[in-house]
């Protein structure tokens, strides 16, 4: 039997928030179950006969499975784009038959086959969106105006997975590490944007030149606790796609828990 959403691995256990999984809660632990950062055997409770029930593991999102099998696909169509276009839709430049975006504020390369060359690392989570833009940016101009991911186009079947594995993490990142949003300016070429929805702190990184994100964060107060919010810009469906956003706001995720260990 596979694993169709966290509820169906919350339903198993015991409920009673014992952290013995290294997990803060038992729903926090079967949310880490259903994205395959844990396996339901963690649990140390748990009958063998609950474990073995799901031997299976977890099944695939089909929003997500379709996009993998999309991102298949482009690594072969890039080679027919036409890759000076593709700068031009996507805010950056060609030469020598490769075309050269900013990423996150760093130089990345990408030439007719689809290889890249950067001096950053390159994983899936960079690939992606890179790849998706060149073959799909529509090239809109950045339009202003701040919206979450389920208010984009197709955004709402992503909702719940992008608050679990992209704003959750954030906020605990940002109440652990009061110099975080200092940091990521710094190492991303961020800015900085003041009382956006009144929040205490708003940086802008641009994932790409007509792709950038907002992360909102708000303080804790008397009788209230912290929040945060992440926010595009209304053409980030148009050209990116909501996939693709989800793709690459996780794997920043990612790499901001890793930086906020190096920087203490």
């Amino acid at each position: 039997m596979k694993i169709d959403n966290a509820m169906t691995v919350f339903k198993e256990l015991p409920k009673t928030n014992c952290r013995e999984c290294g997990a803060k809660t038992c729903l926090a632990f079967a949310g880490a179950v259903f994205q395959r950062h844990k396996t339901i055997g963690d649990c140390p409770h748990l009958d063998k006969a609950v474990v073995e029930k799901f031997s299976d593991g977890v099944k695939l999102p089909e929003a997500h499975r379709a996009y993998l099998d999309e991102f298949k696909k482009m690594r072969h169509e890039i080679i027919n784009v036409d890759l000076p276009d593709a700068a031009q839709r996507l805010g950056g430049t060609s030469a020598n038959g490769k075309l050269i975006v900013k990423v996150m504020g760093k130089d990345v390369s990408v030439d007719a086959n689809g290889k890249f060359y950067t001096d950053i690392h390159v994983n899936g989570w960079l690939e992606r969106p890179v790849l998706t833009a060149i073959v799909k940016s529509k090239g809109l101009p950045v339009a202003g105006g701040w919206v979450k991911i389920h208010d984009l186009e197709g955004g709402k079947p992503w909702r719940h997975m992008f608050e679990n594995q992209c704003v959750t993490p954030l906020h605990d990142l940002a109440d652990n590490h009061p110099d975080l949003f200092e940091t990521l300016m710094h190492v991303f070429s961020g800015s900085r944007v003041e009382g956006h929805m009144g929040s205490d702190i708003g940086v802008v990184l641009n994932v790409l030149p007509k792709v950038p994100i907002l992360i909102c964060y708000w303080k804790a107060e008397e009788g209230m606790n912290s929040d945060l919010h992440v926010f595009f810009d209304k053409t980030a469906s148009a050209n990116l796609g909501v996939d693709a956003l989800y793709s690459v706001a996780v794997g920043l995720t990612q790499m901001f828990k890793k930086i906020a260990v190096r920087h203490g």
